[in-house]
């Protein structure tokens, strides 16, 4: 059986064609670091139990065809049919993927039924968030950058939720806005049994689930006690998606949040966690793109523990001011920390003061850690929230 895309048509709804590829995929930020930093971030964010770390595997697979063919081929017609790419090895019966599955997390949640809900909004509100702020992400358009990691700009994926235990799987594939046979179609087609008013009716089977899990090799979600979580499926990534570019942007962009054992990320056979960080770091700090950390990868893990171990001292201030450094530079805590960089040592401190937001003033602060820069060496400046590099 070959398994249903929908790619819709439009009436005079306004659309919006691109990929707006050009956010994420730049000198500072290629697509394969930010590929890497909204899976991780998304996993975080929907971390499930408060005491144990969530977990995210990259694994890349290759394969004849055969089963993988059954949930692609339509979109393939689709993408030929618009005058879209298709991976030359498609003709060729041969298919690579990459699969990121979590575990330890919700699920993709949201009703099921609602259009802004939160797993609707997944799949087809781009531009827009649920997000609170309070978390990691903007708009709701970093997901962009699993369609851009495949060569077909396609992205398909399976959950299990922590709240019902259903189990729902959609996909998506970047098409060409145009008349096609007289009618003007959408920028994109979905893995879907049908339209359903301003959502679609899923493929809900028990066998398409297995089916699904069979030939991409992702959990199955079914069982008594099965995880839940998330797994997506990124067919004919990049060749720039490699595992050790995965190792490296996760090492680079979220090493606290696996030095605190927040975090274990498994890519191929190879497993980071907070005892075997200090070990891989080196063998892929090659592939780190801030040079200053590429070239003193444990200098900078070593700072990031310092921090994480405790801040020293804690200066308190009455209000946030661009004058912090001259109105403060004098006390007696920080000359006593001055005096501690300036013999060689690093030092953690903690920096308090009020933030005020809709009229409420609320006290936050910022461990900081400083350490001289060895000769020769460049400085490492990072800014971390929630254990993500800003």
């Amino acid at each position: 059986m070959v398994w249903s895309w929908i790619w819709p048509s439009v009436g005079p709804t306004p659309i919006n064609q691109g990929l707006d590829s050009e956010m994420f995929d730049r000198v500072d930020y290629p697509y394969s670091e930010t590929f890497v930093r909204e899976a991780i971030q998304n996993s975080l964010d929907a971390r499930l139990d408060p005491d144990e770390p969530v977990t995210i595997r990259f694994m890349f697979h290759e394969d004849k065809l055969a089963k993988g063919s059954r949930f692609l081929e339509k979109a393939v017609s689709y993408r030929e049919t618009a005058g879209l790419g298709v991976p030359e090895e498609w003709y060729s019966d041969k298919i690579k993927w990459l699969t990121v599955e979590d575990s330890n997390t919700k699920g993709l949640l949201g009703d099921l039924g609602d259009r802004k809900g939160d797993f609707w909004g997944y799949w087809l509100n781009f531009g827009l968030s649920n997000k609170t702020g309070t978390g990691r992400g903007g708009r709701g358009i970093g997901r962009v950058t699993f369609l851009i990691a495949s060569r077909m700009n396609t992205v398909l994926g399976i959950t299990r939720r922590s709240t019902d235990h259903v189990v729902a799987a959609c996909g998506m594939c970047v098409l060409k806005a145009d008349q096609y046979d007289g009618e003007f179609k959408s920028t994109h087609s979905y893995l879907a049994a049908n339209e359903h008013g301003s959502i679609y009716g899923l493929h809900s089977t028990q066998e398409f689930h297995s089916q699904f899990a069979e030939a991409f090799r992702v959990s199955p979600y079914t069982g008594e006690g099965a995880l839940t979580g998330l797994s997506l499926v990124i067919p004919y990534p990049y060749e720039e998606l490699d595992e050790d570019r995965i190792l490296a942007a996760a090492i680079d962009h979220f090493a606290p949040a696996i030095l605190n054992g927040l975090l274990v990320v498994e890519v191929g056979i190879d497993r980071l966690d907070q005892d075997s960080i200090a070990q891989v770091a080196p063998c892929v700090a090659t592939r780190i793109k801030a040079r200053p950390i590429s070239e003193d990868v444990d200098r900078y893990l070593s700072l990031i523990n310092a921090g994480l171990n405790g801040a020293s001292h804690e200066i308190g201030l009455d209000a946030p001011n661009k004058d912090l450094v001259s109105t403060n530079r004098d006390h007696e805590d920080v000359v006593a920390l001055r005096k501690i960089v300036l013999d060689g040592q690093a030092v953690s401190f903690r920096l308090t003061f009020p933030l005020r937001r809709n009229g409420t003033a609320t006290r936050v602060g910022l461990t900081a850690t400083v350490a001289p820069t060895p000769y020769g060496k460049s400085a490492i400046d990072r800014l971390f929230r929630e254990g993500m590099s800003l």
